[in-house]
């Protein structure tokens, strides 16, 4: 994974000496919780994941004993945190899986009677127990939406709940709720540290689980997250890409942008854009004090696909109101390519594509774009994968954790809590009970 600075931004002349001593030695303590010198008992206790041996066997195990291999549906069950980075990972990889007989990632998030409609009519009558698993996912043990749903999948779409029963594996918190009715019921459960926020849990059983399941190579993903971290960590800020982004969206935050756009432009990407989204909304939207005066800090996420939304919100980014500070996530050697033949139909309209391979196709919009936004006088940086693999998306992942991380601390915010998402939480069941 590289990070791609354009000409108009450079850490060492937009940041102050004040807020480099602040990422330096920020970088430090990062690098103290990655390799366990705190475990679990920091905030930033989500980086030591990658490196807990312990917990990958056990979730391993957990999955192996129902026989994983056999599988043909993965219900997800789960919202936000829950469930967005497991689906980034795997709707990125879509395809490109070693199983042949790639399983069927089922989302449940959102309530929704006419997707459980759906299910009951494609899935109820031909599913064998070994051929599915039901992951209920909720740190807290009690979200809304999602016990809902693990209720409406169970009794609606399996004949014998006693027999899906043996199918569910509930992932939590140790203790909550949640985790004390699967105790009580015999359910296969997993557990992520407390200390670790949902929106920081992909490589905690939160995101492994689920993705062992669908034939992800987990260890390569686990890996790429250990393989940034240095350069995530050390205080040559030039050469550090999580400070490198960081540091470019305080500063435009700073001169009075108020979005943060990632413009993916491969589509795979979409929902790996949508977990960042996520990541950046909950953890940067809050309010700080400054001279005794309430601020309202943070920058709306925004995420765009190339290049569908050349076509849709172009005009606007390059000629709307300067808010818009774009990081373009591209894909140097993309998995898939073809050529446009040169028999064609409507030589004389395009003919410059003919002949073109679709690679050289998209490079050419992604260099055009981002020449069209120099010209423009629109701040972007650009992220670019080696290529769409486990390695490379969880060294991507665990990059975008830690740029959170020093934007927080540039930010002057806690990036950990969310109390606003809470206080809608508590509103819909107060509603619910009454």
């Amino acid at each position: 994974m590289q990070v791609h600075l354009n000409t108009k931004y450079t850490p060492d002349g937009d940041m102050s000496p004040e807020q480099i001593d602040v990422v330096t030695a920020y970088a430090k303590h990062l690098k103290e919780v990655a390799l366990g010198g705190t475990a679990y008992q920091e905030p930033e206790a989500s980086l030591y994941l990658p490196h807990d041996v312990a917990m990958v066997k056990e979730t391993k195990q957990t999955l192996d004993t129902m026989g994983v291999e056999a599988v043909e549906y993965v219900f997800l069950v789960g919202i936000g945190g829950s469930n967005l980075g497991a689906m980034a990972v795997a709707n990125a990889l879509q395809g490109r899986l070693v199983r042949s007989d790639e399983p069927q990632l089922v989302n449940l998030d959102t309530i929704s009677a006419a997707d459980i409609d759906v299910l009951q009519q494609e899935v109820r009558q031909q599913l064998r127990p070994e051929q599915y698993i039901i992951f209920v996912v909720s740190k807290s043990g009690g979200t809304t939406e999602t016990m809902a749903n693990a209720e409406l999948l169970l009794a609606e779409v399996f004949p014998s709940i006693e027999t899906a029963k043996q199918r569910v594996v509930v992932i939590t918190d140790s203790g909550s709720a949640l985790d004390q009715a699967a105790k009580r019921q015999s359910l296969a459960r997993l557990h992520l540290p407390k200390a670790v926020g949902g929106r920081y849990s992909v490589f905690s059983p939160v995101g492994m689980a689920p993705l062992y399941a669908m034939g992800v190579d987990i260890d390569a993903l686990l890996q790429g997250a250990r393989d940034i971290q240095p350069y995530a960590w050390q205080t040559d800020i030039t050469h550090n890409p999580a400070i490198q982004l960081a540091g470019a969206v305080a500063s435009y935050h700073e001169c009075g942008y108020t979005v943060y756009d990632t413009f993916c432009f491969t589509p795979e990407l979409e929902t790996l854009g949508k977990w960042g989204r996520q990541l950046i909304g909950e953890s940067i939207g809050k309010t700080r004090v400054t001279n005794d005066q309430t601020e309202y800090v943070g920058m709306v996420p925004t995420v765009s696909v190339g290049s569908t939304d050349l076509h849709s919100v172009g005009q606007l980014y390059l000629g709307g109101r300067k808010t818009v500070f774009t990081n373009f996530l591209s894909v140097a050697e993309p998995t898939y390519e073809t050529v446009v033949p040169t028999n064609a139909f409507f030589a004389d309209t395009v003919p410059m594509v003919l002949g073109q391979t679709t690679t050289t196709i998209n490079e050419a919009i992604l260099s055009g774009t981002m020449q069209a936004y120099c010209e423009a006088d629109r701040p972007f940086i650009q992220t670019e994968l080696a290529a769409i693999t486990p390695y490379e998306l969880g060294a991507y992942m665990q990059c975008k954790m830690m740029e959170v991380m020093y934007l927080g601390a540039l930010l002057r915010i806690n990036p950990f809590d969310q109390p606003q998402v809470e206080l809608y939480k508590t509103h819909t069941k107060d509603k619910l009970a009454h």
